[in-house]
């Protein structure tokens, strides 16, 4: 059974952008290891990243560089728009698959989904959210 949802997520597509302040509520970002899956559709396949990001206490809004993604993507054959970040794992669960593959069923018993996944774009007096 999953837990119930946890944290906002906004995948930064921005490489000059570091998000040291919050694009929602402009308070600064920490910096903070989350351990992360990552489901890859086209192979069927789960990866748990245990990956730093930039993190808004306030928002709960944890911000990962697309940018970081790619080389992992390229190992595995895919492009960083076919994997699917679905969420978080809690870390004594990471740490028992650490560098180990999971199963797809131990994924679903573990993942916990995020909230909310964010969008934000550049205009000339700041960032703003992107309706869905």
């Amino acid at each position: 059974m999953n837990k119930p949802e946890k944290y906002n997520f906004f995948l930064n597509p921005y490489t000059d952008t570091a998000f040291t302040k919050c694009p929602k509520c402009d308070e600064k970002t920490k910096v903070k290891k989350f351990p992360i899956i990552i489901f890859i559709e086209k192979i069927k396949f789960v990866l748990n990243l245990n990956k730093t990001c930039k993190y808004c206490t306030y928002c709960d809004l944890i911000i990962a560089k697309k940018e970081e993604l790619k080389p992992m993507a390229d190992a595995y054959g895919v492009k960083v728009d076919d994997l699917f970040i679905y969420g978080t794992i809690p870390k004594e669960v990471y740490k028992q698959y650490e560098n180990k593959t999971m199963l797809y069923q131990e994924f679903h018993k573990v993942a916990i989904p995020f909230k909310d996944v964010w969008k934000f774009t550049v205009q000339p007096a700041g960032w703003y959210p992107v309706k869905k």
